[in-house]
């Protein structure tokens, strides 16, 4: 199971996301990959290096609290920066900036990633009864996308999003080019990633300047994608999705060919303000994506147009 929350702009509020089948990776399973350096500087090789090395390390966070004393502990910083890797590999490849660690929101998710693993369970809301029940950690779970697995772990399987076809949120949170920075709170068996913890900021914390954030992110993104991203997260069944903070995307139709030849989609209009303003979902009816092909996807509601090419490749 994992729970997320809606967004707009960057003011929460929350929502059940829905269910995630216990120990479920997608079909790549939960296996390390061996981290390579790019062979040259084309798209492809560094694509296929970004990714292989964001995979490179997956053991579950060694965690040092205690749930019978509701001593949240920590988790240590090679355990987040392994988390931070796998987001960080999907949004290089997405093209939106990439995460930091925000030292400040640690200990609010930690206490998150405390109340889900005292109690088994998750929630936005815990209730005071719950045990470990503090008025920060209730807070933090308000605000965080929450998983039933450690951090490291947790990451594939926010972006596959099995169970939530209705809003995406978890992968909508995770690509938004609203964000700059993110709390990682874990246990051995339950992570918080807290995407909004300005409450806990000493004091206000500027964007990082820079180039402009893309008007939409689409997953699969346009550009070489290794193939392992469709059999890790199971792409083609859960589907493919585009996302914006500032385009209006409902309604919008889709158009997938592959060398002029259409294949045909299901369209499913996604929540709004769930991790993006608006997005929609395409879910291949019929067919599934091969290595070596083409798939120019069009996009279009009324005066937004959206055109770009998915290039899957076979990494080596």
């Amino acid at each position: 199971m994992i729970l997320a929350l809606a967004l707009l702009g960057l003011a929460i509020g929350c929502t059940k996301s829905g269910n995630l089948e216990a120990g479920a990776f997608g079909l790549g399973g939960a296996a390390s990959m061996v981290c390579v350096a790019p062979a040259t500087d084309a798209a492809r090789d560094v694509a296929c290096s970004r990714w292989a090395c964001g995979h490179a390390e997956l053991a579950a966070a060694p965690w040092d609290g205690n749930p019978t004393s509701c001593d949240a502990g920590s988790i240590d910083d090679g355990a987040r920066g392994r988390a931070l890797r796998v987001i960080n590999a999907y949004r290089l490849l997405a093209g939106v900036r990439e995460l930091v660690i925000e030292a400040e929101w640690e200990g609010p998710a930690q206490e998150c990633a405390l109340l889900a693993h005292a109690n088994g369970d998750l929630s936005h809301d815990p209730a005071p009864d719950w045990a470990c029940w503090s008025e920060r950690g209730a807070r933090a779970s308000a605000v965080s996308l929450v998983a039933n697995r450690s951090a490291p772990q947790a990451i594939d399987p926010f972006m596959e999003d099995m169970g939530n076809e209705a809003t995406m949120v978890h992968r909508r949170w995770l690509l938004s080019e609203k964000i700059h920075r993110i709390g990682l709170g874990s246990t051995s068996r339950f992570t918080c990633a807290l995407v909004d913890g300005r409450e806990w900021d000493r004091e206000p914390v500027e964007p990082p300047s820079g180039a402009t954030p893309p008007a939409w992110v689409a997953w699969p993104p346009p550009g070489p994608i290794p193939m392992n991203v469709f059999r890790r997260t199971r792409l083609d069944a859960v589907g493919w999705t585009i996302q914006s903070s500032t385009l209006d995307l409902d309604g919008a139709t889709v158009d997938v060919r592959v060398a002029g030849e259409p294949r045909a989609v299901t369209v499913v209009p996604l929540e709004r303000t769930m991790g993006s303003l608006t997005a929609i979902r395409f879910v291949p009816d019929g067919w599934s994506t091969q290595a070596g092909r083409r798939y120019d996807v069009h996009v279009e509601r009324g005066d937004v147009v959206i055109d770009y090419a998915v290039e899957p490749t076979d990494c080596r």
